[in-house]
């Protein structure tokens, strides 16, 4: 199998975490809650290795604990949060299925769109500034 899901993984992990999420005035606790998920996420998703079940798990309780953050902002935050967290699940789904079917692997990889997660990431970014 190609290594480039886990690769494309690792390398959207890593642009969701070059995110700076600073506090803005209404939902300075809601922005420092999302950056630390935000942070741990990366080194998340290496931990959990080539394993498909690791990495779908490992994206999907990023994108729960982002919406459970979420829950405590309002307006923008809250929106361009639960879009990062949709695109995280959608991403770990992907790469889960491209690790778990190494005979499909490169059409699944070459399906992704790390484009979307960037621009959640850079929405709620914009959203926390």
């Amino acid at each position: 199998m190609s290594a480039r899901p886990r690769t494309l993984a690792t390398a959207v992990a890593a642009a969701v975490l070059a995110i700076s999420l600073t506090s803005c005035s209404s939902n300075g606790e809601a922005c420092d809650n999302l950056e630390k998920i935000v942070n741990d996420l990366g080194t998340k998703a290496q931990s959990a290795g080539a394993n498909p079940d690791s990495i779908e798990k490992t994206y999907s309780d990023s994108a729960n604990q982002i919406r459970t953050a979420a829950g405590d902002a309002s307006g923008d935050v809250k929106d361009e949060a639960n879009k990062v967290a949709t695109e995280l699940e959608t991403l770990g789904k992907q790469v889960g299925e491209a690790l778990a079917n190494p005979e499909n692997a490169e059409d699944i990889a070459n399906s992704m769109d790390p484009a979307k997660l960037e621009a959640a990431g850079k929405a709620l970014e914009d959203a926390c500034n």
